[in-house]
């Protein structure tokens, strides 16, 4: 049996903070799970704040790798497809959250083409009330 190391992801933790935890998993074995490229905007964001595509300054940074698992994932360029297949990065893909938030993964994600390329996509859910539970846009409560 097994832990792992969660971080939500760029926008919420410092490079620093990224660094550490990969360098944690590193030494214990085990895997780190980062959140990203979620919605076109914090992958815009992102975008801005590395000058570079996200996963691509991650590559650089030492975060990309075949012990690092993305969740979500929906908004990647071909470049950074090119490096999740070269460092063996793992894909969790929730479709249901980019669904329910109309977030663009099931169109416009790459995830079918990264799993016809051979990399490790795998899907996911953010919690268990995700695709049971949701909130109206009157407040109301209702289940699938």
């Amino acid at each position: 049996m097994t832990g792992h190391i969660a971080v939500l992801g760029p926008g919420t933790a410092s490079e620093r903070l990224m660094v550490q935890a990969k360098s944690r998993v590193d030494a214990a074995g085990v895997v780190l799970n980062f959140h990203q490229s979620y919605s076109p905007a914090d992958t815009e964001a992102d975008r801005r704040q590395y000058g570079t595509d996200p996963l691509l300054h991650l590559a650089e940074i030492g975060c990309l790798y075949d012990n690092v698992t993305w969740a979500h994932a929906n908004h990647l360029t071909g470049e950074e497809c090119d490096a999740v297949l070269r460092h063996g990065t793992i894909i969790a893909w929730a479709p249901a959250a980019s669904m329910m938030w109309s977030h663009g993964g099931c169109l416009h994600g790459r995830h079918a083409e990264l799993w016809r390329c051979v990399a490790n996509v795998a899907l996911g859910s953010d919690s268990p009330n995700w695709p049971t539970l949701s909130t109206c846009s009157d407040g109301l409560r209702w289940q699938c």
